[in-house]
């Protein structure tokens, strides 16, 4: 029988699993994008690619000061404010895309890999605390099937829509 207190852990695992299944789909989405933006930017392989570093590159450059931002706001205010950058990154795309903008892509990849280092720095050691330490192990291997469930899918939920050249994304 569950105690009051393990019960209260429901909602917030629950958000957190979500937030885990996202960190993987953002990643898998963000490698799929290489590829679709060599011919349009007129940009090499070996360019695309610096797609990729802008998104990690965050994690080496912001990894120790997100460590010392969650010391300072804690675990649930980080998490709020990587999904600001995220919103700040992925918003970029859009001007991007119509200027065709490759520096504009790198940017936004930028910001949004701060926002998965903001995020990955604090969600990975809440889940930690979020109950019984005896089952921590347990919550953070469900976490990362969920991780890695949303970076499987990520190729399969846009397909529709990313997968299609432009100006046929609507159904005819």
């Amino acid at each position: 029988m569950n105690t009051p207190k393990q019960q209260s852990y429901l909602i917030p695992i629950s958000i957190v699993g979500v937030l885990f299944f996202a960190i993987g789909f953002a990643l898998g989405i963000n490698g799929l994008l290489v590829p679709y933006l060599e011919k349009p930017l007129h940009i090499s392989s070996a360019e695309s690619y610096l797609l990729l570093t802008a998104t990690f590159l965050p994690f080496v450059i912001f990894g120790f000061p997100a460590g010392m931002l969650i010391k300072r706001i804690g675990y649930k205010k980080t998490m709020a404010l990587s999904f600001v950058f995220f919103a700040i990154g992925l918003y970029l795309f859009v001007p991007a895309a119509q200027a065709a903008s490759f520096p504009l892509f790198l940017l936004g990849s930028f910001i949004s890999g701060t926002g998965n280092t903001l995020l990955q720095a604090s969600v990975n050691p809440y889940v930690t605390i979020c109950g019984p330490i005896e089952k921590a192990a347990q919550r953070m291997s469900i976490m990362g099937i969920l991780n890695k469930g949303g970076l499987g899918s990520s190729p399969y939920l846009p397909g529709p829509f990313h997968f299609r050249p432009a100006g046929q994304c609507r159904p005819e």
